[in-house]
């Protein structure tokens, strides 16, 4: 009927919850097809019972989450005040979203019992009658009309204003541009609270790693000794510079295919339960960066997690994806590639500055190139291309799957990651060692890649209003080494005149810009941004901006604070590890990142003119790249020499 699900599912944050549930990219007549399809499901379900691995397997996910707590990169307390919110703001207990035990433990007695659920189907689905159906359909002109009827109110607007009206709109919008171009006041600042240079620790926090060997001295281990709460967090890493060029954009389809196609023992709904009750979850990941000395760091990661006593099942399972997975079913494959183009096409708006940030990397180093063919607008033209020649072109698509899975699963093509007590680690490398010891044991054999990109300037198209803007270059190439004060120095051009200029004045809902320490590529990005031509000239006159601007140490404190901050960000156990594990994936060693921070805390004035200088050098040099609506790009492509590309 679709090509991926869409809905929220349980929406719980309101007061009054609601549940979603539908499909993306359907035929505009087939949306009551889809309805019944879901209230069919939910009735078989009520009548027929849950089956009990499903809801196992449930419940499991559910407990699992809330005993690791893992709130990513957010200190807990902020998660938990957030959590306590949804209760709190309707005058209920805010603590009652985080005493967990007691009201799972009752969840858990009634689906002991059976029929629990069943009757929540029946009573809030399927016998309430407050149902809708929403059916949302694309319209390429729809932007134009609204453009339209915009103009005509503005311009009946402007009919009914008097002379005086006219004037007081021009002064109220010279005051706006006055305050938004003014400074704060020193003694409006002075009234934040904030730390001093001097109350920051001189030294990076350590992360415990030990690098070793598994038992047939094959595959090399890194191992984290971290309180990580019963849980062994485990990364499966395997040297993607054995994979065809032809091949990098197949990765992440198969990582997909490995864990949702199932496996010779299994069908895919049945491994799916499996995980969920046993683990904490699988899952495929990729890294590509910059090795320190320059060369490519490129690995395809199974990632996955279990409590101690459930880490042998977490290997097991991981032993029969890699051995056994259903890769031949064609059916399930077409199903995961188009669910792949419909996610790929639905992140681009949210993520637009991302995909002109990969395309203009893309040109400069290995890693960035494939990222781009993985993740970025490459890749879905290259789901586009395989959908479209799919049936004919089954045979080659397979023997390229099944070629992955043959050269990248080889013991002396792996890394293993453990992050664990050293207790636990004792009970837990002895599944690890059986698992690795499993993969064929062959030479492997390394496929150099000839990466051919040069994109130039480039405008990227697609029905929407506003526009993501990018440009940027090697500072490298240029002549730029890399020093630590350049994290402060971006730090406050992000803060500073990008803010100001681009988002404040511009209209923008973002402005950044990025520096790669490991490729010296440099980047400028706005997100959602009226403009285009005003933007890139604020990028072109950021140079002369950092000539200028007054730099008191008040202004370097506070930016060194900020660096700081973002080196030392907030991490749990389990990041801790994947951290120190792709630190010593590119080479940054204890020595590098001490030298770094280093150099943070010794920025000078002299750093941001002499920055400015290589920047300056972009406004000739540096590639555009522009996300946005047809008639404004097509409008700027001769003025900016951008080649025009539609997207959507």
């Amino acid at each position: 009927l679709g090509e991926d699900l869409a809905g929220a599912g349980l929406e719980t944050d309101l007061r009054q919850m609601y549940f979603s549930a539908g499909l993306k990219g359907i035929e505009r007549d087939r949306a009551e097809d889809v309805e019944k399809l879901v209230i069919s499901v939910l009735g078989t379900l009520a009548a027929e019972g849950i089956p009990r691995d499903l809801l196992d397997a449930s419940i499991n996910s559910i407990e699992f989450r809330l005993r690791e707590a893992n709130t990513g990169s957010y200190p807990k307390g902020l998660i938990y005040m957030l959590q306590a919110l949804r209760s709190w703001l309707y005058d209920a207990d805010p603590l009652g979203p985080l005493a967990f035990e007691k009201p799972l433990g009752a969840v858990k007695s009634k689906a002991q019992a059976g029929g629990y659920f069943e009757g929540l189907l029946r009573e809030h689905f399927l016998d309430n009658p407050h149902r809708s159906r929403v059916l949302l359909i694309p319209d390429q002109e729809e932007g134009s009309r609204r453009d339209k009827l915009e103009q005509e109110h503005l311009a009946q607007l402007r009919e009914k204003l008097s002379a005086d009206d006219v004037r007081k709109v021009i002064e109220q919008a010279q005051l706006l541009k006055q305050k938004q171009q003014a400074a704060d006041r020193a003694e409006d600042l002075a009234t934040i609270p904030t730390l001093s240079v001097a109350d920051l620790p001189r030294q990076n926090k350590r992360i415990p790693e030990q690098k070793l060997q598994l038992t047939d001295g094959r595959a090399a281990l890194h191992f984290h000794d971290l309180n990580t709460f019963g849980i062994a967090y485990l990364d499966v890493a395997f040297d993607l510079s054995v994979v065809p060029q032809q091949d990098i954009p197949l990765l992440p389809l198969f990582g997909r295919a490995l864990l949702e196609t199932g496996t010779d023992k299994q069908d895919f709904v049945s491994l799916s339960r499996r995980i969920s009750t046993t683990t904490g979850g699988i899952w495929p990941d990729l890294f590509a960066s910059t090795e320190q000395q320059g060369a490519k760091s490129a690995w395809f990661m199974l990632r996955g997690k279990a409590m101690l006593d459930k880490g042998q099942e977490l290997t097991s399972i991981l032993h029969d994806v890699l051995h056994g997975a259903r890769l031949e079913d064609q059916d399930r494959i077409r199903q995961l590639l188009l669910e792949e183009k419909a996610q790929a096409e639905m992140g681009i708006i949210p993520s637009g500055h991302s995909m002109v940030d990969a395309r203009i990397r893309a040109s400069f180093s290995d890693a960035a190139w494939i990222n781009e063919q993985t993740g970025g607008i490459s890749y879905l033209f290259f789901l586009r291309d395989v959908l479209s020649r799919f049936d004919q072109e089954w045979p080659s698509l397979l023997e390229r799957l099944q070629g992955l899975r043959r050269r990248l699963f080889n013991q002396n093509n792996t890394v293993v990651n453990v992050t664990l007590d050293e207790a636990g680690f004792r009970q837990f490398k002895p599944h690890v060692d059986r698992l690795v010891a499993a993969l064929p044991c062959e030479r492997p054999d390394r496929t150099p890649w000839k990466r051919a990109v040069a994109l130039g300037p480039e405008g990227l198209t697609m029905p929407a209003q506003v526009h993501y803007v990018g440009k940027g270059g090697s500072l490298r190439d240029l002549g730029y080494t890399f020093h630590g004060s350049a994290l402060v120095i971006t730090r406050f051009l992000r803060t500073s005149w990008l803010w100001d200029r681009v988002r404040v004045q511009g209209g923008a809902y973002g402005a950044f810009c990025r520096l790669d320490r490991l490729t010296g590529v440099f980047t400028f990005l706005s997100y959602r941004d009226p403009n285009l031509e005003r933007t890139l000239q604020a990028f072109d006159e950021t140079a002369k901006f950092l000539a200028e601007v007054p730099l008191p140490q008040e202004e370097l404190d506070k930016n060194i604070l900020g660096a700081i901050g973002d080196l030392d960000t907030y991490l749990l156990p389990d990041a801790k590890g994947h951290v120190a594990f792709l630190r010593s994936l590119t080479g940054q060693t204890q020595e590098i990142l001490d030298r770094l921070r280093t150099e943070v805390f010794e920025t000078k004035e002299q750093h941001f003119r002499d920055f400015g200088k290589f920047l300056s050098q972009l406004n000739d040099k540096g590639t555009v790249a522009v996300l946005g609506g047809e008639e404004s790009i097509r409008k700027a492509a001769g003025p900016l020499g951008l080649k025009v590309v539609s997207v959507l």
